[in-house]
């Protein structure tokens, strides 16, 4: 972990398929704290071995526990909902805030998201001013929490 202004500062962890989308939240973490790791991850099973720090992912000084998930719905290899339910089971797990991202999501569809535990669902693409804004505030939330 980093240490900035005498707290930890453990990595977003950007679960997306996209290139072009993680460069861009990226982009906006450097934005907001250019001392916040960003690490991502393609698919939902490594996302898994991520979490069970298995494979590559077995060090903990290069893949620490993250503080913050953005979550891309419409992953490839497996059902993001099913992820999602899984990490909100584990115990060391279940208190990481979520972030749901997708291209189009209907009302109903985001309130069954956050019944599975996501805090937010965001439907991309969102202005880069707008999305800086969104995850400054949660960054502000989240290293006050590690920090205490």
């Amino acid at each position: 972990m980093l240490k900035n202004n005498a707290c930890e500062i453990a990595p977003i962890l950007l679960i997306l398929q996209n290139l072009e989308e993680i460069n861009a939240i990226k982009r906006i973490f450097k934005a907001i704290n250019p001392n916040i790791p960003v690490i991502y991850v393609k698919r939902i099973n490594n996302s898994i071995d991520y979490f069970q720090g298995r494979g590559i992912y077995s060090d903990r000084h290069l893949y620490p526990i993250p503080q913050l998930i953005l979550l891309d719905l419409d992953l490839p290899d497996a059902y993001s909902l099913n992820f999602l339910e899984w990490l909100k089971s584990q115990n060391r797990f279940k208190n990481i805030p979520v972030v749901i991202l997708n291209n189009s999501c209907p009302l109903e569809y985001k309130q069954l998201i956050t019944d599975y535990g996501a805090e937010l669902v965001l439907n991309q693409p969102l202005p880069f001013s707008c999305s800086t804004t969104i995850f400054n505030s949660l960054c502000q939330n989240l290293i006050k929490k590690v920090a205490n």
